[in-house]
């Protein structure tokens, strides 16, 4: 059929689809939606043992031997009956590997800022880089920790990527912002006031009283001043100033 016939057909009003008074073609459309079908979130059963400071804890033995060099030789070159580690002395030491455990078993496990910290200790020791890479995308993107204890974790488990991060979003600082990073340093550290004084520092609790921002270079400044007193690593030190460089 030619596109003159076909045209013909629909203007020809006993077909229906042409209505001369209005002189409108009327077309039914039938529309169908399909919708992409759910992935399941897979879950590992945790149905091997090990001792963790004494204490029995269900692990997945393959998928920590896929995930990590360190579990690979613990459980498949070793032939003891029953694994065992020890990690610290710290009450909450076997719980901190618990977490750690469920995020390595568990897409659906959650990090928070109580146990973000300890989990990056185990997951560094035990080579565990899919734990590390989801710290690393937590305290980027959820964590309410100040940035300079974010970006003293980057620092001390060399995550570079974090550190870049972190600067780049720190563009507009407000004095609570402001306050609770140095606060921060000189809580964590104990720097007392006359060390405060000597340095200039006394400024700082202006801060904690007043609204609106505080200037990116007086923020990465004083941080940068605190960090010196303290005698951080210089390579540390020498990032902040670049940043400090670009205020």
């Amino acid at each position: 059929m030619s596109l003159l016939s076909k045209i013909a057909k629909y203007l020809d009003p006993a077909n229906g689809v042409y209505d001369e008074k209005e002189d409108a073609i009327t077309f039914k459309a039938e529309i169908i939606v399909k919708t992409r079908k759910k992935e399941p979130i897979i879950e590992f059963q945790a149905e091997d043992k090990l001792l963790v400071n004494g204490q029995v804890v269900n692990v997945n033995k393959y998928l920590l031997a896929a995930h990590s060099e360190f579990f690979k030789i613990l459980f498949f070159e070793f032939n003891e009956k029953m694994p065992k580690i020890e990690i610290g002395n710290d009450e909450n030491a076997v719980g901190n590997f618990e977490k750690l455990i469920s995020l390595v078993n568990s897409p659906s496990a959650e990090l928070d800022d109580n146990s973000v910290e300890n989990v990056l200790l185990l997951a560094d020791r035990f080579q565990l880089a899919s734990v590390l890479n989801r710290c690393a995308n937590f305290l980027v993107k959820k964590s309410k920790k100040p940035f300079i204890h974010k970006y003293l974790l980057a620092h001390q488990y060399n995550i570079i990527g974090v550190k870049k991060e972190l600067c780049g979003l720190h563009y507009r600082i407000t004095a609570e912002e402001y306050f609770s990073n140095v606060n921060y340093l000189i809580e964590k550290f104990k720097i007392d006031e006359k060390a405060l004084k000597e340095n200039n520092l006394k400024k700082i609790y202006e801060y904690k009283s007043i609204d609106g921002y505080v200037k990116r270079k007086d923020f990465y400044q004083d941080i940068i001043i605190l960090l010196e007193h303290l005698k951080f690593d210089a390579e540390l030190v020498d990032e902040l100033k670049d940043q400090l460089r670009r205020s």
